[in-house]
Order: C-alpha cells, then sequence, then structure tokens
C-alpha cells in the first residue's frame, strides 16, 4: 500500500494562479541573471550546483527541491556493488516536464523514493548500509547530508513562509512525504526560534560512586609503539566515546585502504616501479605482492568513474608528504653513535681522544653561527618574548658567564673558549646558548630584514644548532653528573621541541610526557622539591649564592608550569604531584612571588613575572587535586568530590585571572626596559595578559574533559537505567555544551585579534602552539556531538521507515519535532567548526604543520557533513569491514590494536551505535536546550538559508588523474605510510 495513502488532499481553492517563473530557483534566491537554459542554466553549470526549475503546472512552493531531483536520477552513489542497501519499488508514477524536471502531484506522491536510505534490517538480521557521496556529485545539498539536504527543504518551507500555504492546501511537499506523510508542510515544520528553551541548570544530584576508566579506553599500540595514554589525552577521550571511536577508526582506516590501493593500481600498470622495493630493514623485494595484496579493492581504470567514492586521502595527501619528509628529515639527522654510552668523562683532564673529538665538535659550531649583531639581537628577542613566559635562569648571572666564553677577536663573529678550566660549566653554558638561539630563530614573527637572515636560512640554522647542542648534552652525560644546569638545559630543549612550528604534534603526545616525566625524576634526584633554604650547606658555602637560590627555585617553578600545560591539564597528575607542590611552599605561601626579593640584583621584570607564576603555581595546586579526584587509579571516583574541584578551580580561575582584564579599553601595556638583559624591553602588561588567557584556556580545557567523561559515563548507565540516570546525563550535557562554547568563543576572539591592544603580537610565539593543541580538542568535542546528533537523526529514520507500512502508526508531534532540532544542532555545529577551522588557516595553518594537517581532516568531515552524513559514512566503512573484504586484514589488525575495534567480535555498529536505547535520554527537551545555548552564541554565523549554498569541492588535485600522478612520483615515500608508518595517520 502506498505509504502516502492516509494524506488528506484538498481541493485547490479557485484563487488566481501564481505566475511561473522562467529563471532557475537558485538564481531567483539569490537575485542574480539567469539565462533560463534547460535543464542547466549556465551559471548553475559553472558555479557546480544543482539547477531547479519550477514546474510547469504549479507554483513555486511545489517545486521540487534539488535533493529530491538527486533522488529522481540514477544516482551512482546506490550502485556500488559492494554494499548492499534497501530499495524499495511501488507502484507509483512520476511525471516528468518537458525540460526534464521531475514534477510531483498529489496523486503521484511515491512512498520511498523521498525517504532517504538507512540501516534497515534486512532478511538475516544484519545491518544494511548505504555508500557515502562521490565526488562527482555537486550539489547544495548532500543527498543524504545531516544538514544540507532537511536544510534546503526547511529553507523552502520555513523561512520563506511569505508564500501562503492556505492559498495551496493541495501542495504536498517532499519534506511531508519524508515526515510520515501527516499533514501539510506548515503544521509539520516549526522555525528555530520554536524548536528552543531556555536551559535550566541542574544544581543538585545525588551523589554516587562512579567507574569512569577502564584500561581497554586508554592503552594505545601500532607498529613499533605501545603506550598507556594520559586519561585526558587525544587518544583516551577518543577511546572513551563509542561514536568518536568509531570515526576515527573508519578515518584511519580508509585513508589507508584508500592509499593502498591506488599504490597497488600504479606499481601494477608502471614497469619497473614495483622492483627494487624495501621493506623496512630488509633486502629489497622483486614484488609488491607482499606488500600490496591487490584482491581486496579494485580501482576503476576510467579515473572519471561516478562509482569512486571520495576518501579522506583526497584532503590529507599533501600533509601525508609533508610528515614523511619531516620524518626523513628526523633521520638523517640522527647523533652518531660515537656519543652515545660512551665511558669517556669530560672535564679539565679529559682522554686525548675525546678532546680531538670535543675540538671537532667546537669548531663545526663556530661555522655555522651567524655574525655578533645577529646574536645580540636573537638574544635581546629571547629575553623580550621567550623568557618571560620560561623564566628558568637568572639572566644577569648568564650574561657573564657567556663572557668567559664568547670571544670576539675581529668584533664580527664570536669564538668559543671551553678548553682552559672548568670546561663542564662553560659546556653547560654553551648548550643553553645554542638552544636559546635555536628557539628564537624558530620564531614565526622573526623580521628578516631587521636580524638580517632569512626565514628558510633561519630555520636550517635552528634545526642544526639544536642538533649539536644535543650532541653536548650527550658528551655531558646529565643523567650521571646531576646539576642545576643540566636540568636548565633540557627543560630548553624541551621547550624547543615544543614551541617548533615544524613539529607535527597536534596534542600532547607519549614521548613527551616521557621526557618530561625524566626531568621531573631528575629535578627530584637533586631534591628541588624542597626550599633551597632547607639545605645549610649552601647557605655556609660562599660559592652558592643567593643567585643560586633563586636558580634552584626557577628552575622548580619553571617545571611545575611545564607539567601543567602538558601533565596536569591532560590528567596526568596523582596525590603525589599534590603532595610535591605543597612541600615546595613549606610554611610560606607567598615563597613564589618574594623568590627574588633578597637578590640585590633582581630586575623588576622577574618581580611582575613570579607574582604572576604564583598564582599560577596555586591554580596547578588546584586543578591537580581536581585531576586525582578524577583519575585514581584502582579506585571509584566521588561524583560530590569531583564536582566540588571543578567549582574550586573554575572560582579561582575567575578571581586571579578574571578574562574582563583582557577586555579593558585603557592601555595595558606596560614596557620595561632592562639594561642589563642587552637593552631588552619587556611588556609585561601584554605577558600578564596572555598568562591570563593560558590558564582560562588550559582550566576551561580540563573543565570540559571532565564534563564530557561523564557524559560518556552516564549516558552507557541510562541504557540499563535511564530513569535513574536520565538527570545526570542531561545535567553534565549542558554543562559541557556551556564550557565548550565559552572555550570556542575566548580562541575565537584570539584569533580574531581581538586582544590585540593588550597582547603584544610578538610574545604570542610563546602561545600559539598550546591554540593549537585547543583546536584539535574542540574539533574532537565537536565532532563528538555532531556524531550522536547524526546517529540520533539516523535512528529516528529507521524507526519510521519501518513503522511507514504500519496502518495504525501515527508520527507524533515530538518526533517532527526531534528530527527538526537535529537537523538545526548539527547545522550550528557545522558552522561553528568552519568559523573555527577557516580561522586556524588564516592565522596558523602556514607556520604550523600540526595544524596544517589538522584543519584538512576537519575540512574533509564538514564536506562529509554537507554531502552525506557521519552516521552514513561511519557505517558504510564498518559495513565495508565486517561484511565484506575490501578492507584488508592487515588494515584491521593494525585498527583493532590502535582503537580497540575489533570485527571478529559482535557488531558494535549495530549493537551500540545504532541502538535506539543508546541515545533515548538524548531527547527533545535536552536538545532545545542546546539549540537555545547555540542561539545565544555570537562567535559564528548562525545557519540560514543562504549558508548552505556553499562550494563542496574539495581541496587539493582537479582531478584523478593529477592524483595519481602525485603518488607516482611520492610512491617510496607513500609506501613507507602503509608499511612502517601504518598507524600514525591521519592524525586525530
Amino acid at each position: 500500500m502506498n505509504s502516502t495513502g492516509n494524506l488528506k488532499v484538498a481541493k485547490p481553492k479557485t484563487s488566481r494562479r501564481a505566475r511561473r517563473t522562467l529563471v532557475c530557483l537558485l538564481c531567483k534566491s539569490k537575485k542574480l541573471k539567469c539565462d533560463k537554459g534547460r535543464p542547466s542554466c549556465q551559471r548553475c553549470i559553472e558555479s557546480k550546483r544543482l539547477c531547479v526549475y519550477e514546474s510547469d503546472s504549479q507554483p513555486c512552493n511545489t517545486a521540487i527541491s534539488p535533493k529530491d531531483e538527486h533522488l529522481s536520477s540514477k544516482d551512482p552513489i546506490r550502485e556500488k556493488s559492494s554494499i548492499s542497501f534497501m530499495t524499495t519499488n511501488t507502484n507509483t508514477n512520476t511525471n516528468s516536464s518537458p525540460d526534464g524536471n521531475q514534477v510531483m502531484t498529489p496523486n503521484t506522491l511515491p512512498s520511498v523514493n523521498y525517504i532517504k536510505s538507512s540501516y534497515l534490517p534486512n532478511e538475516n538480521n544484519s545491518i544494511v548500509a548505504q555508500p557515502i557521496i562521490t565526488p562527482n556529485s555537486s550539489a547544495p545539498s548532500g543527498l543524504d547530508s545531516d544538514v544540507t539536504s532537511d536544510i534546503y527543504s526547511m529553507k523552502n518551507n520555513n523561512w520563506n513562509r511569505n508564500h501562503a500555504r492556505d492559498d495551496h492546501p493541495t501542495m504536498v511537499s517532499p519534506r511531508d512525504a519524508l515526515s510520515d506523510n501527516k499533514g501539510t508542510s506548515s503544521k509539520l515544520m516549526q522555525t528555530p526560534s520554536d524548536l528552543k528553551m531556555k536551559p535550566e541548570r541542574i544544581t543538585t544530584v545525588p551523589n554516587i560512586m562512579m567507574d569512569l576508566w577502564n584500561p581497554r579506553d586508554i592503552l594505545v599500540s601500532y607498529g613499533s609503539t605501545t603506550y598507556y595514554d594520559l586519561p585526558y589525552g587525544t587518544h583516551s577521550v577518543a577511546q572513551s566515546d563509542p561514536y568518536l571511536r568509531a570515526l576515527c577508526g573508519c578515518l584511519h582506516g580508509d585513508t589507508i585502504t584508500e592509499l593502498r590501493a591506488r599504490l597497488t593500481s600504479i606499481s601494477t600498470n608502471t614497469p619497473g616501479l614495483s622492483r627494487n622495493i624495501p621493506v623496512g630493514n630488509q633486502t629489497p623485494q622483486s614484488d609488491t605482492s607482499i606488500l600490496l595484496d591487490n584482491n581486496h579493492y579494485k580501482l576503476k581504470e576510467n579515473a572519471d568513474s561516478p562509482e569512486r567514492e571520495l576518501h579522506p586521502l583526497k584532503f590529507i595527501e599533501k600533509a601525508i608528504v609533508k610528515w614523511i619528509e619531516n620524518s626523513n628529515e628526523q633521520v638523517s639527522n640522527q647523533l652518531p653513535l660515537d656519543y652515545f654510552n660512551t665511558t669517556y668523562t669530560i672535564d679539565d683532564s679529559m682522554d686525548p681522544n675525546l678532546l680531538s673529538s670535543l675540538q671537532t665538535l667546537i669548531r663545526e659550531i663556530e661555522l655555522i653561527l651567524m655574525d655578533k649583531p645577529v646574536i645580540d639581537s636573537l638574544l635581546r628577542k629571547f629575553y623580550e618574548e621567550i623568557y618571560p613566559f620560561y623564566p628558568l635562569f637568572d639572566i644577569r648571572t648568564f650574561e657573564t658567564n657567556l663572557i668567559y666564553i664568547l670571544m670576539n677577536s675581529n668584533g664580527k663573529r664570536y669564538e668559543f673558549n671551553v678548553y682552559n678550566n672548568n670546561i663542564r660549566k662553560k659546556l653547560e653554558m654553551l648548550v643553553l646558548f645554542l638552544i636559546i638561539l635555536s628557539i628564537t630563530l624558530r620564531s614565526p614573527n622573526l623580521d628578516s630584514e631587521q636580524y638580517r637572515i632569512d626565514k628558510n636560512v633561519a630555520d636550517n640554522s635552528a634545526r642544526q644548532l639544536l642538533i649539536y647542542a644535543q650532541k653536548l648534552l650527550s658528551l655531558l652525560n646529565g643523567f650521571k653528573f646531576t646539576n642545576e644546569n643540566i636540568i636548565c638545559c633540557l627543560l630548553y630543549f624541551f621547550i624547543a621541541s615544543l614551541l617548533n612550528p615544524e613539529n607535527r604534534d597536534i596534542d600532547t603526545t607519549h614521548d613527551r610526557v616521557l621526557t618530561l616525566r625524566c626531568i621531573e625524576n631528575l629535578s627530584m634526584t637533586i631534591g628541588l622539591f624542597n626550599d633551597p633554604a632547607l639545605y645549610p650547606r649552601y647557605t655556609k658555602d660562599q660559592t652558592k649564592n643567593e643567585a643560586f637560590h633563586v636558580f634552584r627555585r626557577k628552575l622548580w617553578i619553571g617545571l611545575q608550569s611545564m607539567k601543567l600545560e602538558i601533565l596536569t591539564s591532560n590528567g596526568g597528575s596523582n596525590c603525589l604531584d599534590v603532595q610535591y607542590l605543597n612541600t615546595f611552599l613549606g610554611s610560606t605561601p607567598d615563597l613564589i612571588s618574594n623568590l627574588s626579593s633578597k637578590l640585590e640584583t633582581s630586575s623588576e621584570v622577574d618581580r611582575r613575572i613570579f607574582s604572576i607564576q604564583e598564582d599560577k603555581y596555586h591554580f596547578h595546586i588546584l586543578l591537580s587535586r581536581l585531576m586525582t579526584s578524577c583519575t585514581a587509579i584502582g579506585q571509584q571516583q566521588n561524583l560530590q568530590e569531583i564536582l566540588d574541584n571543578i567549582k574550586i578551580v573554575l572560582d579561582f580561575m575567575h578571581q586571579r585571572f578574571p578574562l574582563s582584564k583582557l577586555t579593558q579599553t585603557t592601555d595595558f601595556k606596560n614596557i620595561i626596559v632592562e639594561p642589563s638583559w642587552r637593552g631588552a624591553r619587556v611588556d609585561v602588561g601584554s605577558l600578564e595578559a596572555i598568562e591570563i588567557f593560558h590558564v582560562n584556556i588550559l582550566g576551561l580545557s580540563s573543565v570540559m574533559s571532565i564534563y564530557n567523561k561523564l557524559i560518556f559515563h552516564f549516558e552507557k548507565e541510562c541504557i540499563n537505567s535511564s530513569e535513574k540516570y536520565e538527570r545526570y546525563y542531561h545535567k553534565f550535557f549542558l554543562e559541557a555544551i556551556n564550557i565548550y562554547l565559552q572555550l570556542a568563543n575566548l580562541i575565537t576572539d584570539f584569533l580574531r585579534d581581538k586582544y590585540d591592544h593588550v597582547m603584544s603580537s610578538n610574545q604570542k610565539y610563546s602561545i600559539n602552539k598550546y591554540i593549537v593543541f585547543s583546536l584539535v580538542r574542540l574539533w574532537l568535542v565537536e565532532m563528538s556531538y555532531a556524531a550522536r546528533f547524526s546517529y540520533k537523526k539516523e535512528i529516528l529514520k529507521q524507526q519510521r521507515l519501518a513503522s511507514s507500512n504500519d496502518f495504525f502508526n501515527e508520527q507524533h508531534e515530538e518526533d517532527i519535532q526531534l528530527n527538526s532540532i537535529l537537523v538545526f544542532n548539527i547545522s550550528h555545529i557545522k558552522q561553528q567548526m568552519e568559523t573555527t577551522v577557516n580561522l586556524a588557516v588564516e592565522k596558523l595553518q602556514d607556520p604550523y604543520f600540526g595544524c596544517y594537517q589538522a584543519t584538512l581532516m576537519v575540512r574533509y568531515l564538514l564536506y562529509v557533513m554537507n554531502n552525506a552524513g557521519l552516521a552514513e559514512v561511519i557505517n558504510n566503512f564498518w559495513d565495508r569491514a565486517f561484511n565484506t573484504t575490501e578492507i584488508p586484514e592487515y588494515v584491521l589488525q593494525k585498527l583493532n590494536m590502535k582503537w580497540g575495534l575489533s570485527t571478529k567480535g559482535t557488531n558494535f555498529v549495530a549493537k551500540y551505535l545504532m541502538n535506539p536505547e543508546s541515545l533515548q535520554n538524548l531527547n527533545l527537551s535536552l536538545l532545545k536546550q542546546v539549540q537555545y545555548m547555540f542561539d545565544e552564541t555570537t562567535f559564528y554565523n548562525h545557519p540560514t538559508s543562504e549558508a548552505f549554498e556553499i562550494d563542496n569541492s574539495p581541496p587539493g588535485f582537479d582531478n584523478e588523474e593529477m592524483l595519481n600522478q602525485f603518488l607516482e612520483s611520492n610512491f617510496d615515500l607513500f609506501l613507507g605510510v602503509i608499511n612502517d608508518n601504518l598507524g600514525e595517520l591521519p592524525s586525530l
């Protein structure tokens, strides 16, 4: 029976018919001149958009939408043989106008053609999938997108309500058929203002004990690497969220499979290319069949075949090449083995062979060193822009020591004097000197004319200087000869790697965590956690003056600042960390701000710096307590304790680091000149503003991670006891959205330069990398929310289809509203993502490689949201993984090791992701409150009818042939990705 049979179709009124418009609807909506060409006008052809005209027999509001015209045509998306999906044929008639545009009449409404395909149970109770959009599909509205198709219908039926529906009661829009055939569109669809409700904060919930952590969600393993991630590290966040987990596995597996298939095709069709290909460290192979098994996935010989799906590879292939080039560069710059595990000891009477090697090394450094004026300017730039954020040593003492190791014989270049007495101390100062130069040369705002050094030359010099510094550090063997200078050098070496724009990291990595913890253990070894005043031997030693005491305090405070940013904010703290933080303060809470008060040579800048550091140190203590209450290993977590600690952290942050200072209209700058710092002009006002901003970023992102973890936990609990845990789920969902919007607003304001009146652009170098990290966190959270909304929408569609032939079924108004509000919520998230990614591209993509590769992947996800749907793409990939042999077995093994997703057991897509109970508490009441919060947020352009007329073409290569040529020319580089390096791409 036709599912539209229960529609009540009234007879048309005898009013005068509206005159049919001859121009296409797209040109009409944009008020552009149209050549009226049929079936497509020239303007739509050039812009690659679907051209839609009003029907010959109906007025404007009966014209079929682009979505439905797309459905009526032969769709290559639905013809991919490897994916099965349900097609229902009914005895309905579809009329076509002479111009080729499909015309709908009340008597010929199809029962299924207007309904998007979905995952439906087939005869074997398996999941039936539909493929994703192809690159040949161009449209302002994708066939099954999360956003665009439904928004287009809403645009025609709601936002353009000036066409009174009462004038044409017989007209039933495609949206009506989609919505289970209940009444007219004007009754079904509501405006966004009708679909929102002011959120009510749930202030109290009963306290409970929780088991938040499971080891399976924290372990990561790929290739030769295995590690236990931080609780709130990016991999842990992705693995704790079943929707993000499935999405990341899908992106990862799809990219590698597509890359592998393309390389297989190239090696097969290119004579000689398949020979002499090394496998790791093994001997070359004469056949690539070991590497590229071609049994699973065939590429079409026709590059323009409409059957090809658009994979993430087309968006990120250039990032892969840069990634591999950087990897190869790092490999070529490995230190010689002669400098490791040496039994030599550097001192005034060292072994002659070691002295000879040292002299050679020093001479090589002198040759690559810049001229004296350039070095002097670089040191001053470091004191002005970088030292205020990482104050680990006393500059006056450092400058005094430089006098003894830098010789200036001709007035143009420096030579080193390190061979007489105190060789170790001089080499330690030389290492620190080289690292300082390297950090400064990496600054994106380095003026080539002012410093008389080209940017490329500066980057190359920075790499070489850092390598030589590392060689000298290895020779000094700091793990045996432990002292304060070694720790200072190691910390600045860590900072140099962290701030390096060429570093591909997009978040805290396990090797960085391990390095910082090693430095921390080294600091414990020499007792930095106690104030030096507690060691009487220092006070009785004439060489250990007050400057030495201040040096030790600075090292401990600087180390804790790095821990706050890298470890604690990601959940890497425990009770012992809190005890050490408090032990250093002892009975003197204001020790940090007064640490330079007894030093006669202390600078005013240092006093201002450590006044800020004192508040930052106390914030670290509070955040450590919060994270410890959330992440105690082997113990249950107390919800009330977590909530109390969150309140304490946020209250302290708002009091001591108020964002209101960043919006002051008065002059916030306060420049202090330090003659003993080579005349450095330090803007301490900008320093304070950036520290306020940074602490708020750390605090908000940490609390956001905790709230999202609570969402994941109570979402699972609601499956078993919905009524008991719904209140918790709603509370933390709204709290998480609230914090997320605050964080996004703060970051976008920064990227839009709204704080430039209080922040020096030169000092932003020290904060930019953390902005990249925070953006990645935002994008992960946005995809987490969008995936949930997409799956909720997909489940509603499945339920609607399953009951389409039920005579007694009536679609409830709540379900209609729920579907509509999901569309609007997804569209808001898409707009938010577009805003942040566009700002990231404009401000950070060029200098920061990690940001570059992340924005490319986000572009792909936006493309998916515009043209298909997150749920469809995820389900499509995992259907191939479970039910076909398209995904190679070794790829599935790698996905299992890295993401913990195995195709050997239960189909988790059917069991959890497509299970209506999983998101049963993501209901209309909650979504209305989310919609209200989105509508009240102003950092992005809210979705409108015009917002969805966008260019969905992917970046990168214009056609398949160009991409294949690119892969062929870089065959060896890409081959490494699918072998030894498999698992690292795509990055989160």
